[in-house]
Order: structure tokens, then sequence, then C-alpha cells
């Protein structure tokens, strides 16, 4: 990440679903839902940024940075769909 780039606030927009205050007032399925959502929405943007970085600088670095940030947002995805389908089953 770099100083400019607006995923620099990652930990930030983390933090916020972290949030104890909300935390202790909502339902705790409400909660992880929303860190785990958060979580793939912002490893998701990370993708995209990478994309775009890959796109305007070709080679294999930048490829590789897509592909690794790529590969975190759908396993960012993966652990949403996980726990909501263990949720429909409990």
């Amino acid at each position: 990440m770099t100083p400019g780039d607006p995923s620099g606030k990652l930990l930030e927009r983390l933090l916020e679903c972290l949030d104890l205050g909300e935390r202790e007032q909502e339902p705790p399925v409400t909660w992880v839902f929303r860190v785990l959502s958060c979580g793939r929405e912002l490893s998701q943007h990370e993708a995209t940024l990478a994309y775009e970085e890959w796109r305007r600088r070709p080679g294999p670095a930048t490829y590789a940075a897509f592909r690794a940030a790529q590969d975190q947002a759908d396993a960012a995805q993966d652990a949403l769909a996980r726990w909501a389908l263990a949720r429909r089953g409990s």
C-alpha cells in the first residue's frame, strides 16, 4: 500500500468493523458477518488496485502481485461463504 492509495485505509476500515461498542449492542452473528464482509470487500479492493497496476505496467512482478491479491480476495470470499453455509445449517 502506498500513502496516497485509497486502500491505505484498510486498517482504519477494519477497525471500524471491529468497534467494540457496536459489537456489544449487536448480536454476535451480525458482528461476525460484518467483519467477514468487510475483509472480503477490502481484499477485493486490493485485488482491483493490483489489477489496474498490472494493466498500467505489464510484467511478471505486477502480474504476480495481482494474482496474490486476487487469491487473497478469493479466500476471503470463500471464508464468508463457508461461514454463511455453516450458519444456515445450525
